[in-house]
């Protein structure tokens, strides 16, 4: 599995009080996560528990995604795109949806963070300069402000 854009995205709050990532971790993404899963638990982005790159050019391997059943897709596949199941269950009566999650297809900008997981990568994928597991020719560092202040290590 390999994503094929650049910007990487780590979503911890760090101490901080107003964070984005607390927001939709209080029922969107977790939702999101358990429902395309089938899973009683789901990670915290404001924790900083996944990683991964925007958007969802990737390649994945054909023996990857045989490590899921043909079922999974089907369900993932009628959740996220075929029906409006997920706006239902992203924005129950009594949650506000605002013109952004409209507008943007919150499922979809949603499940880019989740397609490494699909495919049988860890939660928290590292920037691609810093993954032994890919070739040479792709660990192209990107020039980002966020990635400008980080160390090798991390």
């Amino acid at each position: 599995f390999a994503h094929l854009s650049h910007n990487h995205v780590l979503h911890g709050c760090d101490g901080r009080v107003k964070c984005e990532a607390k927001e939709l971790d209080g029922y969107e993404f977790p939702t999101l996560w358990k429902e395309v899963f089938g899973s009683s638990i789901a990670p915290s982005l404001a924790a900083g528990e996944l990683a991964a790159y925007c958007c969802v050019q990737f390649l994945v391997r054909n023996d990857r995604i045989r490590l899921r059943p043909l079922d999974f897709y089907a369900r993932a596949l009628a959740y996220l795109g075929s029906t409006p199941e997920s706006y239902y269950r992203l924005f129950p009566v009594g949650k506000v949806v605002r013109m952004g999650d409209a507008l943007g297809r919150t499922p979809c900008q949603l499940s880019m963070y989740i397609w490494h997981a699909m495919f049988g990568e860890p939660l928290r994928l590292p920037r691609r300069q810093h993954d032994a597991n890919l070739p040479l020719f792709m660990k192209i560092v990107n020039i980002e402000v966020e990635a400008l202040g980080e160390d090798i290590d991390g």
